[in-house]
This record gives C-alpha cells, sequence and structure tokens, in this order.
C-alpha cells in the first residue's frame, strides 16, 4: 500500500502515470469529489483506494458525482483512526482482509438530524 502523495495524498489532480501501478491508494476525504479522487488514483494504475474520513466518527457512504465514466476498482471509506495507523506505514506492507462483515459502533443509536423526530399522524 502507498499513500498517493506521502502522507495522506488527496488525489485531485492528475498524479504521475503507473505511479501506483499495483498498488492501493490511501487517500484523505476533501477538496474534491469520491469519483474524482478514485477515478485519479485508477489512471494511475492503483487497484484499489481507501479514503481516510477527515472527520472523526465512523466512516461514511461515498456516493458518485455523475460525471461520465465513473471509476470501477474497489473503493473503501476508513476512519481516521484506522487512517492513521496505515498511513504510519506508508510503502510498508500491509494485509488487509478482503472478507465481507458487518459491525456495530458506538454510533449506532444516533438518529440523523435530519430524520422526523414523530410519527406523521
Amino acid at each position: 500500500m502507498t499513500n498517493a502523495t506521502g502522507g495522506l495524498g488527496i488525489a485531485c489532480a492528475a498524479l504521475p502515470a503507473g505511479s501506483l501501478t499495483g498498488k492501493i491508494a490511501l487517500l484523505s476525504r476533501g477538496t474534491c469529489s469520491f469519483s474524482t479522487k478514485i477515478r485519479t488514483a485508477q489512471a494511475a494504475g492503483a487497484l484499489a483506494v481507501l479514503v481516510v474520513n477527515n472527520a472523526v466518527g465512523d466512516p461514511i457512504t461515498m456516493a458518485q458525482d455523475g460525471t461520465p465514466n465513473q471509476p470501477a476498482i474497489p473503493t473503501y471509506m476508513l476512519s481516521q483512526s484506522d487512517g492513521s495507523g496505515l498511513a504510519g506505514d506508508d510503502g510498508a506492507t500491509t494485509t488487509i482482509s478482503g472478507s465481507l462483515g458487518y459491525f456495530q459502533t458506538a454510533n449506532a443509536d444516533f438518529m440523523a438530524d435530519l430524520a422526523a423526530r414523530d410519527p406523521f399522524p
């Protein structure tokens, strides 16, 4: 695994061709759309992308930005704490499990601020 630009990259602008060939890019959330970041890493040869949340708390759901030619490589969101641990291993070989699983965090019992608080009559 490698960081796109040493430390957590943002990948909002083109990266050198082949600079991520055969690697997993570790990118920070923010500045540009998820689609832009992932497309940039894919064009540089990345096998997959890990996006580190720029806010404390659980990872969020990522969405496409509606532009043509959406990227097609696997991409996952990480919490800041998980991303910090991986960023400290810049350039080191790291094993990441590919198994699917459900997890529950301390934030599982919160109501979104946009949710209705009372049932409709």
